[in-house]
């Protein structure tokens, strides 16, 4: 469904289903292939509709588990004269490691972007953990495994954050992917009091998930990149997974991070009760949330502008 900021809808289809030109299940990323044409991945590979839901092709191979991820964006980019696809695809590690995530090996081959050639149909994943990073400096591993990215076309630059490292790291595409900028966000109120030993045995996953800091979105646009965060929940407030939902809802608040040219330009921005991310930010005037709100029976996606 696309629609602009009036709530008018330009198109809007499902293809749902078993078919030749269905997607299957669920769509697992969503972007644009130019101006009239949507690509979308599901465990079919990439395929592409017109505006109107009119199935045009599917390329590259089936992805048979899926992928996982909150960040549900596809980006498209042309380099060295040929058009790639950016987005969470292929398993980002070899197939007997996805479920030793306690090892310093997955760490370290860990690369969960895919860019796809869509001429040539071939793959390649991207962008590891960083060695100054806190996954492979120290030996922990964390239970959110979360990465974060967007593509600013303004000057063909990656910008991407792993949770729960409070850093941007940015690469420039038309320099060959290399690494550009790491900024250190500097949140004021993040914290990552629970981890776990590599190869040791595992914390309390739901009490990590609610008392540990989180990184919820990033959006790229212009001189800005917009990241947003919650604070997790005092570690002396949890209980049990059953009451995390009443507790969270009291104690966990959530922050916004304003990054222009490469710095931070303010302190961290208590974000309004009910808005936890971003979906998209064009400019600080227009930042648009990533969960709609009912009202009236309707979903209603909110459009937000920063004040001083």
């Amino acid at each position: 469904m696309e629609a602009d900021r009036q709530g008018k809808i330009y198109f809007s289809f499902v293809r749902n289903g078993d078919g030749p030109e269905e997607w299957g299940t669920a769509i697992d990323n969503i972007g644009y292939y130019g101006d009239t044409t949507v690509v979308i991945t599901s465990m079919r590979g990439y395929q592409f509709y017109t505006l109107q839901g009119k199935f045009i092709r599917r390329v590259g191979e089936k992805n048979d588990m899926g992928t996982g991820g909150r960040w549900k964006r596809i980006r498209l980019l042309k380099h060295n004269g040929k058009e790639k696809l950016l987005s969470v695809f292929k398993a980002p590690v070899p197939n007997e490691l996805l479920m030793d995530y306690r090892s310093r090996r997955y760490h370290e081959l860990f690369k969960p972007l895919t860019m796809f050639d869509i001429e040539s149909t071939t793959y390649q994943n991207m962008f590891g953990y960083a060695p100054q990073s806190i996954f492979l400096k120290f030996d922990y591993y964390y239970n959110t495994r979360q990465m974060i990215f967007d593509y600013s076309y303004q000057d063909s630059t990656f910008h991407i954050v792993f949770d729960p490292e409070p850093r941007i790291y940015s690469y420039q595409a038309n320099q060959n992917f290399t690494s550009a900028q790491v900024i250190d966000l500097k949140p004021e109120h993040f914290k990552v009091p629970l981890k776990a030993k590599f190869d040791g045995p595992e914390v309390d996953i739901y009490k990590s998930l609610a008392v540990n800091s989180d990184l919820t979105s990033l959006s790229a646009c212009q001189d800005y990149i917009f990241v947003t965060y919650n604070t997790g929940i005092p570690e002396e407030e949890y209980t049990s997974p059953g009451d995390m939902a009443n507790v969270s809802g009291k104690l966990m608040k959530q922050y916004l991070i304003v990054i222009k040219d490469g710095q931070k330009i303010s302190g961290d921005i208590l974000m309004p009760e009910g808005l936890y991310s971003f979906s998209l930010a064009n400019s600080p005037d227009d930042l648009i949330g990533a969960f709609p709100m009912e009202r009236k029976g309707h979903s209603v996606f909110m459009v937000y502008k920063l004040k001083r």
